[in-house]
């Protein structure tokens, strides 16, 4: 069994004294014919994103699991994303995807993975462009309508555009520190750890979505137990819904 790994992008606001600080299946069957594939791209037109709503409105309908599944970036292995990482981008428990060689080779492939990924993004409660994020050194970001694929920089930059700066990942240590609940699995304790210590956004990059999942469901446990404060957390997921916002307005 290959080794897991959980990077953080820690992000702190440029200008907050006070630490800032928002994914798992819902188990919702698919119909077969929900999207169609020809010629390698998807067909089927993309909804139009929620732009009508402001921000805070928009984050206060969002669940804890909803909360805790804005901060996260799942990955996963194969040219198809699975049901499961679809049902958990559609009821709103996913900030975004990350992808690797093993999931696209052209960028035919790319536009339609893209497309079907911002599909679900766009029936979901937040109902905004999914950041789809290309490792740097995979080559320039193909340009598409609705499609938010970026690369890791480009990330960085757009983050740094909504007053937010990066940090190195961040080391927390052992899963079965600071009295945290075993339950929440060796991932999620990482997770809490680094949200605790000023971490916004998590990156899961090891090609499995039940590291995404461990790493959302533990924060939004977390919130629940008040091991980590709501304050904080809400203000980090209005920051990341700002930044989905202006993947939308983006020409």
């Amino acid at each position: 069994m290959r080794a897991r790994r959980l990077t953080q992008l820690a992000v702190l606001g440029a200008l907050a004294a006070a630490t800032l600080a928002g994914c798992g299946g819902g188990g919702r069957e698919r119909a077969a014919a929900s999207y169609t594939r020809a010629g390698g791209s998807l067909i089927a037109p993309l909804p139009g994103p929620q732009l009508g709503t402001s921000i805070p409105a928009l984050v206060s309908r969002l669940s804890l699991r909803q909360l805790g599944g804005e901060r996260v970036i799942y990955s996963y292995e194969g040219a198809s994303p699975p049901p499961a990482l679809l049902d958990a981008i559609e009821a709103g428990e996913a900030g975004g995807v990350i992808l690797s060689s093993s999931n696209v080779l052209s960028t035919s492939e790319l536009q339609a993975v893209a497309s079907e990924l911002q599909h679900a993004a766009m029936e979901s409660a937040v109902r905004l462009p999914l950041p789809i994020v290309i490792p740097d050194g995979a080559g320039p970001a193909p340009s598409a309508p609705g499609a938010a694929i970026l690369s890791e920089a480009e990330l960085v930059y757009l983050l740094r555009v909504q007053g937010m700066t990066v940090t190195a990942p961040l080391d927390v240590g052992g899963p079965h520190h600071h009295g945290l609940p075993p339950a929440y699995g060796a991932v999620g304790i990482r997770a809490v750890l680094a949200a605790a210590a000023g971490t916004e956004i998590f990156i899961c990059a090891g090609g499995e979505p039940e590291e995404g999942e461990a790493a959302a469901g533990a924060l939004s446990e977390a919130m629940r137990a008040e091991q980590l404060e709501m304050g904080p957390s809400v203000a980090t997921v209005e920051r990341i819904v700002s930044l989905r916002q202006s993947l939308a307005e983006a020409p």
